[in-house]
Formats: C-alpha cells, structure tokens, sequence
C-alpha cells in the first residue's frame, strides 16, 4: 500500500531520516533510514517513458515533474526530480551500494542518460558562499601512460583537522590538492556556531548528507548544483549551434609526450584522459577525452 502519495509526504520522510525519527519512518514502513544520497543525470531525452525505471515502475507524485518507484524489491525508496530538462537528481534512501548499484546499472542500460561529471570549479563552488566550509578533498591520481610496472596510483582522502598534528602538513595538502585530480570535497554548512549541513560531493555528479537540520534546505542546496551544471550545459549548446567557440583543454597532470606516443602506437586503448572543458565564461562541465 503506498504511503508517500506527494512531495509533503516526500519531506516527511526524509525529514525523518534526517532525524533519526523512528516512530515517523514506521509510518512509512521504515525502522531505520541510511544517509540520503544524490545523484546527478544528464538526459537527453525529455520522457521518462524513454528510460524505464530502475527498480520497480515509476509513480507520479502531486507535483509535476517529480516521481516515485512503485513495486519491486525496495519500494517508494527512490525520487526522481526532473523538473529541469537536461538535469535530473535522483534521490535515495537505500544504502550506499544498492543506491550506487542502481544508478549505475540505470545509466549503463539507456543510452541518452549519463552522469553529471563535475568539474573542479563546480565541486568546489562552495568556496564563494560565506556559511559554507570546506572540511576535506579526495584526490586522485593514475598513471595510465607508463607501463603497468612503472606507473602510480594515488587515492587519499584529506580531512581538515589532521594537519594539525604534522609540522607543514598544510602546504602538503595545498600542493596535492593543485596537482592532482579532485575526486570529491566535504562541506559544512554553518549558521550561529552550529553546523546545518554535512554533505560530501563527488565528481561524478553524487553527493551524500552526512547531517542536515532541515530537509528543505538540503534539497535547495543539491538543486543549485543541478542548476549551475544545467547553466553550462546550456552555454555549451549555444556555444555549438550558433558560433564557434574557444574552448581550453585543461588536463589535470602532465602529459609524457614519448610515453604517449608509445601507448598509440601500442594501441593500449582508451587513455581516459580527464580534462575540464571550458567556454568563454570557464562554466562549461569536465568531459572525458579518450
């Protein structure tokens, strides 16, 4: 029997998952309710007819453009906000590997549906807003032109606070950040000393609330993202369709000219070189060079 029928029963229970209110999730079938997480799409494609749904069939709520599953295994546990013609977000309160594990079997089966891969500016656009802090990156770092013997990999999650307890640990932290590829940032949102939002944005367009005071808030503050993504989408198009544009490529390590000559010619394959792809405003989002 469904028991969300519209976006304040929506609210309400994620409100309540945001407080751990267990007598108002048992309403909703729940006991307990993992961190809500999100995730950008790009569509190419304005029907939800074209895509099907994930996990059971897709439900209209009381307001245009939102849905809600219906059926199969996870019930009512997945939203779909695609109030915005090119950005949808997906909202679930599944746990983090059957969320991560829809989405990505979602995207893989439907071509026109892609992630939303955001670029440095965008994970870090934060920075500009006052009540926000940033609290730590994830970096990344993978040599995919030296051979496998020769070549390094780096994964590091920096939390600020650690520095403290290591002499220059910040320098180290500023030069790692401007080197290598960020793979997600963690914000606070603070207001009269407390925090009001935690949440950890990735670069692939998902970011997880680790702890938020009021639902609404949270939901415009993954919605602006959404918007600045669809902004760039849109400079982009124009850029395309109504005059030629210059465009920087800015890659996110340097380039080995001999051993990149030497993995063409080899004919390794795909070198999935990350770049941020910029317009004339510098708001265009990362793509993938290959």
């Amino acid at each position: 029997m469904p028991r969300i029928h519209d976006l304040y029963d929506l609210r309400t229970r994620l409100q309540a998952g945001l407080d751990d209110d267990r007598e108002v999730l048992s309403g909703y079938g729940a006991t307990r309710s993992p961190r809500l997480k999100a995730y950008l799409l790009e569509s190419n494609s304005r029907s939800l007819d074209d895509f099907g749904c994930p996990l059971g069939r897709w439900d209209t709520l009381n307001q245009k453009g939102w849905y809600i599953n219906r059926g199969g295994v996870y019930p009512e546990c997945i939203f779909l906000d695609m109030t915005h013609p090119r950005v949808w977000i997906l909202y679930s309160v599944l746990g983090i590997r059957e969320s991560d594990a829809i989405v990505e079997k979602w995207v893989k089966e439907n071509i026109g549906l892609d992630r939303c891969w955001l670029s440095r500016q965008q994970l870090l656009h934060w920075e500009r807003n006052d009540e926000w802090y940033q609290k730590g990156l994830g970096i990344r770092y993978s040599d995919g032109l030296s051979p496998d013997d020769d070549a390094g990999y780096l994964s590091l999650k920096l939390w600020h606070g650690v520095s403290n307890a290591i002499k220059d640990f910040d320098s180290v932290l500023e030069l790692a950040k401007e080197r290598f590829a960020i793979n997600s940032a963690r914000w606070q949102k603070k207001r009269e000393g407390r925090v009001v939002i935690a949440a950890e944005w990735y670069s692939n367009g998902k970011v997880t609330v680790q702890k938020a005071e009021d639902i609404d808030e949270v939901l415009l503050s993954i919605l602006a993202t959404a918007r600045t993504y669809g902004e760039a989408i849109e400079e982009a198009t124009n850029l395309r369709d109504k005059k030629m544009g210059a465009f920087e490529l800015d890659f996110s390590q340097g380039v080995d000219l001999n051993a990149f000559s030497k993995v063409v010619s080899s004919g390794k394959g795909n070198m999935n070189l990350s770049c941020g792809v910029k317009g004339q405003s510098g708001k265009t989002p990362a793509q993938q060079v290959r």
